[in-house]
């Protein structure tokens, strides 16, 4: 289905959309237990996290806290805006989206650099809500769906993050999403979530290996660095706790945070990254930190795992791709 407008739907419609859902859901899970069709959006105020310095919680706010639906205050003039779910449509197979942006009924691909690092590349900000409402505003093939998405990812009915928000900040970095929605995401930009040098997943727990880790080379130097910009933490340079901006802001504007290659922007801080390095109990790993994270758990080597099924309203996207 295509995106609707939550404060101008009547009662049928919405509850037309509600029943398409479903159905999508049916169509996705096909097989799969009705347990995997579940999701648990929960987050606890902090937790142990399990990268090199051990006990230290990895800053999670409380369910509710910082940029949720407060990120609403956009112009609400960008193309990519609108409350489209990622979901079929009514129409026939002609008009549904069977690839990834660029391709007949996928929509244009998203703005944003590329900053190349060795054999691949990785975004040089942050996923935002103006490039993920383009994702969200495609009708895709129920079939390819199937396809694009692991096994794992069965339980999803829709892309629509928590805490949408009514006209999203464009240049803001989207947040409230799971992993595999940001999965999605990325397969739809033609890339891939962050995983291991050379594709395919990276160790869930080998988090300062810049030999193997993408996204850990990439904030590091090449392993040089504890911190995008530098060996020690400095608190004004990106958006952690101690900056005290206390909600995401504007993907690359803070020119300190830069690092640890040119034009990459906000390695640490302003949302945690979702990468593809998961175990078998369905936990994968985010990266990076965000603003609610101290300086140790903004570090380069931060190792904080979730649930597939994960969201917060800290939780964001950054892709890769090979060369």
């Amino acid at each position: 289905m295509r995106g609707y407008e939550r404060d101008n739907m009547d009662t049928p419609k919405f509850i037309m959309h509600l029943i398409t859902h479903k159905t999508l859901a049916l169509l996705i899970c096909g097989s799969f237990a009705a347990t995997a069709c579940s999701d648990d959006d929960g987050d606890p105020i902090a937790d142990e996290d399990a990268g090199i310095d051990e006990g230290i919680g990895d800053g999670d706010p409380g369910e509710g806290a910082g940029e949720g639906e407060g990120e609403g205050d956009g112009d609400g003039d960008d193309t990519s805006e609108g409350d489209g779910d990622g979901a079929t449509t009514e129409g026939g197979a002609d008009d549904l989206c069977a690839g990834a942006c660029g391709a007949p009924n996928c929509g244009a691909c998203p703005d944003g650099e590329d900053i190349a690092i060795s054999n691949y590349t990785i975004g040089g900000t942050e996923v935002t809500y103006g490039q993920y409402g383009q994702f969200l505003a495609i009708a895709f093939d129920p079939g390819y769906l199937t396809g694009l998405l692991p096994a794992e990812c069965a339980f999803k009915a829709d892309f629509i993050p928590d805490q949408w928000p009514v006209h999203p900040a464009p240049t803001i970095p989207v947040a409230g999403v799971d992993w595999c929605d940001a999965a999605a995401y990325c397969a739809w930009s033609g890339r891939r979530l962050c995983g291991a040098i050379g594709g395919g997943p990276a160790a869930l727990h080998d988090v300062q290996n810049a030999a193997a880790n993408e996204w850990f080379r990439a904030c590091s130097g090449g392993g040089v660095s504890n911190y995008p910009y530098g060996l020690n933490y400095d608190p004004s340079l990106c958006n952690t706790k101690d900056a005290g901006f206390d909600q995401t802001v504007e993907v690359g504007i803070l020119a300190g945070c830069e690092g640890g290659s040119p034009g990459l922007f906000d390695m640490s801080g302003n949302v945690w990254e979702w990468t593809h390095a998961c175990n078998d109990d369905g936990e994968c790993q985010r990266r990076g930190g965000s603003y609610f994270s101290d300086g140790p758990s903004s570090r380069c080597a931060i190792n904080s795992v979730r649930a597939r099924d994960h969201r917060n309203n800290n939780t964001g996207i950054r892709c890769c791709n090979s060369l």
